[in-house]
């Protein structure tokens, strides 16, 4: 009897411990974890916002060709808000157009080990978004610590000393609104857009929400 406690104990421990472990993984199964700079974007209702985080886009106007050589804005392609998420088997995580190999996870923390030429592919991915990329790249070896208030997510790099950037989570109406504003320049759905608050109910980057 003793040594059937003593193993439903070990389990339930174990299980505590992956539920833990499992914990950065599942929130971000919630709708759609972003950069938070889109809240400027959304606040202001304008594309040329983005611009200011994105120049490559600026700089690089027409990056899709159809079959017939005439070449199109990426804007009214199939663009979408660059997200962070876990793969489905949980062993990847991607940040924009960059993949990161899981080596494991501990509670809040996600140990990153990368070959080379993974290490190569990520660097040339850097110029589609200004974000501290150089915390990241160049390693093949890194923790990412994961720390949640609220609707945002703050991601630091190795230790607390260095947040690499800050997620947020939207519902599907506002990353679907963040997408037709990209689109059209401006919304005329603007009752779609809710922004999202860290556990004390502040809203980072958006000082005065105005629809006028």
């Amino acid at each position: 009897m003793k040594r059937i406690i003593i193993s439903f104990l070990i389990c339930f421990i174990g299980f505590i411990c992956c539920a833990q472990n499992l914990d950065a993984r599942a929130r971000l199964q919630e709708e759609h974890w972003v950069f938070s700079f889109y809240n400027d974007v959304l606040n202001t209702l304008s594309r040329d916002t983005y611009y200011k985080y994105a120049p490559y886009y600026l700089e690089n106007p027409k990056t899709w060709i159809d079959y017939k050589d005439a070449f199109y804005p990426w804007y009214e392609i199939d663009w979408w808000p660059a997200e962070i998420k876990f793969s489905k088997d949980g062993t990847n995580l991607w940040i924009a157009s960059h993949t990161y190999n899981i080596k494991k996870i501990e509670k809040n923390k996600v140990y990153i080990e990368l070959t080379e030429h993974k290490v190569e592919v990520n660097q040339e991915a850097d110029k589609y978004i200004n974000i501290n990329w150089s915390l990241l790249n160049k390693k093949k070896k890194f923790i990412l610590i994961f720390e949640f208030d609220g609707d945002y997510l703050d991601l630091y790099v190795n230790d607390k000393k260095h947040l690499f950037a800050t997620f947020c989570k939207y519902s599907s109406r506002t990353y679907d609104e963040l997408i037709n504003i990209m689109k059209i320049n401006g919304s005329d759905d603007t009752w779609r857009i809710k922004f999202p608050q860290r556990a004390n109910g502040s809203i980072d980057y958006v000082e005065k929400i105005s629809w006028e």
